[in-house]
């Protein structure tokens, strides 16, 4: 099955030295697609198209993606963890109890490298988390 390569893509995953295949790409474009999905979720959307890629491969392609910073994972309870595509630091809102994932940008004039330097600390990130119920499962709670 013939596919068509975004030429975004091919030109971003070379820059990272990254060898350029066709299931690469396209677990790449789900995840610039989709929001903050999960391997599984990811493997589920290109299934029609690429029916004997296996999860190891998403799975292994994500960690590989990980590695060269093209993606974040995001931790969002003891056995999830959803990805997205790096891009400008934000932060996220993360609920327990379905797991949903909202990005939020903090306007937070805290300098994190003073903190860190103090403590002789070189910063590489800062990622803040925030966790508990979104309105929807807050809702279904109180029905």
């Amino acid at each position: 099955m013939s596919q068509q390569l975004d030429g975004s893509t091919v030109e971003l995953l070379s820059a990272h030295n990254i060898r350029v295949t066709p299931q690469r790409v396209a677990i790449f474009e789900a995840l610039k697609k989709m929001k903050h999905p999960t391997a599984e979720q990811i493997m589920n959307q290109l299934r029609p198209d690429y029916p004997n890629m296996s999860m190891a491969t998403v799975y292994n392609t994500l960690r590989y993606f990980k590695q060269t910073g093209l993606v974040r994972d995001i931790h969002c309870g003891e056995d999830c963890t959803r990805f997205e595509v790096s891009k400008e630091s934000h932060n996220h809102l993360i609920c327990e109890t379905c797991g949903c994932i909202e990005d939020m940008d903090l306007d937070l004039f805290i300098n994190f490298g003073a903190i860190a330097e103090r403590f002789g600390f070189k910063l590489d990130a800062v990622n803040i988390e925030l966790y508990g119920q979104c309105r929807s499962c807050r809702e279904k709670r109180e029905e």
